[in-house]
């Protein structure tokens, strides 16, 4: 096995003419003349003799005790290394996929890429992999590009990492490079282009029991909340925009993500048994209808984000009804028309205007770096804990991802299941829902808003976004 793999590596480095095995034996595995032309080919057969020798290690027995042989499986004409990044891109923009995701896979496969090489795919192994990893992690920040790969091999990178002792990546950063590439490798399994990944030496990092005080804290007490409403601030910073005055309003009783909130549209506000809801959903933008690309600038997290929330008593008594009146007199589509989307439809994000302007304000008032919009999801979560309200019915809330597993119902909307995991029955009591949002108590006055008080700003000659 040692000798034809090594003649295989030097034939596909420098491929002369052909190569031919009269006979090659891997265990039970019997492989007679062998004729290769190319490179492509010497790949190809490295492949099957290695799934040879692992099928040789994994011997199985049938009912009676029989020691049988494995078949070794067909596998697609090996490629590239490059060629098999260019076909995934396509393939997952193709998708649907919005252009930031599709952005982080090419930059994780182009480290990928200069780390392996331009080998062929089914060359890749375990220790491939374990260098990537180590490049990840000593790289100093904001160096880890394909571009420095050009002139430094990875060991020299990793070696000036060392030498510096510089400091790690976040946990999330690595985590979504191990996720991308076992995503791209996984595609290649099971396309039938490789026997099995070479991920499974990269596993999930098992996460800190250990907390840092010295970060700011990501849930609002009750002075903080008091201080972010305090009329004598509040006011003058939320006057300049309806976003200003509700986002921080909805986001506080609704536990709702920053976009979420920026992204509603009149349409999303409905009455139902007595009932005010706010959905949280993607709609299509007439706009954009029928052209080429994205039909809504609007998006989701994912199927669980998509949701109906019960709006809370306080934010009607502040006035919400009434703003709603005025969005509908002026006959915009969206509730929040003075913040844009940005000019590219792929990269919408109605949040970051939003975000900017309340980080602004929470830095004006002495709030910490670190403390957030998000923070009041953080609040909203944290408070109903607090009262005993159960994960699922929070979940119901707030959107957030529940393992199918370890629940007895799902309240994902949308959930349609795999083939290997049936999607269980969808339950979502709005009575419960109801009670789980009145549940939330805060001792908070928020303002009261005033018919046609942003007038000036919801008129046509304003700055008004799609």
């Amino acid at each position: 096995m040692e000798d034809i793999c090594k003649t295989l590596n030097r034939y596909i480095a420098n491929p002369i003419g052909g190569l031919r095995f009269a006979s090659a034996r891997m265990g039970t595995h019997q492989f007679d003349d062998v004729e290769i032309e190319n490179a492509e080919g010497a790949a190809q057969f490295l492949a099957i003799m290695r799934e040879a020798h692992t099928l040789n290690r994994r011997r199985r027995f049938d009912r009676k005790g029989q020691l049988y042989p494995q078949t070794v499986p067909q596998r697609l004409y090996a490629r590239k290394l490059s060629v098999e990044i260019q076909d995934y891109i396509r393939i997952r923009t193709n998708e649907g996929l919005e252009a930031d995701t599709i952005d982080k896979i090419e930059r994780t496969l182009s480290l990928l890429l200069a780390v392996c090489g331009d080998v062929y795919v089914s060359s890749i192994s375990q220790a491939e992999v374990l260098r990537l990893q180590e490049f990840l992690l000593w790289t100093p920040k904001g160096l880890a590009s394909a571009r420095r790969l050009r002139t430094h091999t990875p060991e020299q990178i990793i070696a000036e990492g060392k030498a510096a002792n510089v400091p790690p990546p976040a946990d999330e950063t690595m985590d979504l490079h191990r996720r991308l590439l076992n995503t791209f490798f996984k595609n290649l399994v099971d396309q039938g282009i490789l026997g099995h990944t070479p991920m499974v030496c990269w596993k999930k990092k098992r996460k800190e029991r250990v907390s840092d005080p010295s970060k700011a804290e990501r849930v609002f007490s009750d002075e903080d909340l008091q201080t972010i409403f305090a009329p004598e601030t509040f006011i003058d910073w939320a006057r300049k925009a309806p976003h200003r005055f509700w986002g921080p309003i909805l986001g506080l009783y609704t536990g709702a993500r920053i976009n979420e909130i920026a992204q509603l549209k009149l349409a999303d506000i409905v009455k139902k048994n007595d009932t005010w809801w706010m959905h949280i959903r993607a709609t299509v933008d007439e706009d954009l209808r029928g052209k080429r690309g994205r039909n809504s600038r609007a998006s989701v997290k994912c199927l669980s984000s998509i949701r109906c929330i019960p709006i809370a008593q306080p934010v009607l008594d502040a006035g919400f009804l009434d703003f709603i009146a005025d969005i509908r007199e002026a006959k915009h589509e969206r509730l929040f028309p003075n913040l844009s989307a940005g000019p590219d439809t792929n990269r919408a994000r109605y949040g970051v205007g939003l975000s900017n302007q309340f980080g602004a304000y929470m830095k004006a008032l002495g709030f910490p770096s670190g403390v957030r919009f998000h923070a009041f999801r953080h609040t909203f979560v944290t408070v109903l804990l607090d009262e005993k309200v159960g994960h699922v019915d929070i979940a119901s809330i707030t959107g957030h991802a529940l393992d199918l597993e370890k629940v007895d119902r799902v309240v994902a909307y949308g959930h349609v299941g795999s083939p290997k995991r049936p999607a269980k029955k969808l339950v979502v009591d709005e009575r419960r829902q109801i009670e789980v949002v009145a549940a939330f108590h805060i001792p908070v006055a928020l303002p009261h808003y005033e018919r046609g008080q942003f007038r000036n700003q919801l008129k046509w000659g304003a700055r008004i976004y799609p």
